[in-house]
């Protein structure tokens, strides 16, 4: 991942139309339509043609943060999505975004494993081997 600073310290846009983002720990991949750096900090940005933000925009963002967090180690403190005519909403990353985030993906889990917590396990609660 490229710094967010430039060298004189002020921070600069990362544009990153050639490089996803890909999270492990949650099977995510993703490329925000921009990054900017304030005061050393990811902030990633998402332009949308609408004219309101949907809950679908925050979620996005959210991955957003998830990806950057996991790439730079840096947590993003917030995002924008940016709308018609340049409009800019900011999204805080908060605890409670990040918490349905870990609300989805144990839900994705779940559902890929048929609700078994081993996904060796078959549907009659038997593990194979044991």
């Amino acid at each position: 991942m490229r710094p967010f600073n430039n060298h004189s310290g002020r921070p600069r846009a990362c544009h990153l139309d050639d490089q996803n983002l890909f999270s492990a720990k949650y099977g995510l991949t993703g490329r925000p339509d921009r990054i900017d750096g304030e005061g050393g900090l990811p902030i990633p940005e998402e332009w949308k043609r609408s004219k309101r933000v949907y809950p679908s925009h925050i979620a996005q963002i959210n991955t957003y943060f998830i990806l950057l967090e996991e790439g730079t180690g840096i947590r993003p403190p917030h995002g924008y999505i940016v709308l018609q005519k340049g409009k800019r909403a900011r999204i805080e990353n908060s605890d409670e975004l990040r918490a349905r985030m870990q609300e989805i993906a144990d839900h994705q889990d779940r559902a890929a494993t048929g609700g078994r917590t081993n996904p060796g396990q078959r549907a009659s609660g038997e593990v194979p081997g044991r």
